[in-house]
């Protein structure tokens, strides 16, 4: 028979035991679920650092191309500077030079029709560089604002992967936290049972010594012919003996002590039956008397469906 104090400990140890394990997968549950928020967060990072990079080599050929277009034109413009310049030579030499009046003139119309011409590029030119350089800054704009978004959604995700980090540090602590407290209540449950086993085997010598005893008092008692010897193993077994009883004793009580409250549990579930039964009849006559009604009016309805057709 085992103490109820032992026994309480063993169940508490064992509850104990079952809560840090609940706990503990619910911990493990949470930790999994960030692994994984953790794992779509870095995919998503990846993605959009993908996309980001294409749209700045997008933008780069853009910018590329914008560059070359615009030395063309750059290139056009010296040219008609040139070709400016031959004007301006030639319209000089016209008026030191008087003899290849007509020559000259026609050489100066030629030339100013090819300079209006030369004109009329240049300001087409001067429009598209505009219009291009109008381009280049609107993309220019938009650059830096993707640059600046992409800067904002990575500060952001770093922080969420640092929040992330911290939080799977902390569980994995109380992961070990939870696992090193699990092994001490091993340990001392372990403890606590082998305990438990040496009361019974102590309990389980101690009875079958005292039986052996009471056996051996009562065939000494019958023979005249005890040696000192005998008699002193007697006299000891005399001495140990009420320490036995007191055992004893204390082992009925604990059995006496839970037979009565066996008894009044067994008094309280038929107590619990009687007023189970008692609102179940209850129940049941508020059942028929609800039947009895519902036909009462069921009738009522027919009847009267009756009168109005």
């Amino acid at each position: 028979m085992v103490p109820n104090c032992v026994f309480y400990q063993v169940l508490a140890a064992e509850a104990e035991s079952c809560r840090l394990r609940k706990e503990l997968g619910i911990a493990w549950e949470e930790h999994m679920t960030t692994r994984a928020e953790l794992n779509d967060l870095q995919d998503t990072v990846v993605s959009q650092k993908n996309t980001f990079q294409s749209n700045i080599i997008a933008l780069t050929t853009d910018n590329t191309e914008l560059r070359a277009t615009n030395t063309l034109l750059a290139v056009h413009i010296r040219a008609l500077g040139e070709t400016s310049a031959e004007a301006a030579l030639l319209t000089k030499s016209f008026n030191y030079d008087l003899e290849g009046n007509i020559v000259r003139q026609m050489n100066l119309k030629a030339l100013e029709t090819k300079l209006i011409e030369k004109d009329d590029a240049v300001i087409a030119a001067e429009e598209q560089i505009r219009i291009l350089t109008k381009t280049n800054n609107e993309l220019g704009a938009q650059l830096a604002s993707v640059m600046s978004d992409a800067r904002e959604r990575d500060q952001e995700r770093q922080d969420a992967i640092d929040k992330a980090a911290k939080k799977l540090e902390s569980l994995k602590l109380l992961e070990n936290d939870y696992n090193t407290l699990l092994a001490g209540l091993k340990d001392q449950l372990k403890a606590k049972d082998d305990a438990y086993h040496d009361m019974n085997m102590d309990l389980t010598l101690i009875t079958k010594q005292l039986s052996a005893a009471q056996s051996n008092a009562r065939m000494k008692e019958s023979e005249l012919d005890l040696t000192k010897k005998e008699l002193g193993r007697l006299k000891h077994l005399s001495a140990v003996l009420p320490k036995y009883e007191q055992e004893l004793e204390a082992v009925k009580k604990d059995y006496t002590t839970m037979s009565t409250e066996n008894l009044c549990l067994t008094d309280s579930l038929h107590q619990l039956k009687q007023t189970g039964s008692v609102a179940k009849h209850s129940m049941t006559a508020e059942i028929k008397h609800v039947k009895a009604e519902l036909a009462h009016r069921t009738a009522e309805l027919e009847w009267l469906q009756q009168e109005v057709g």
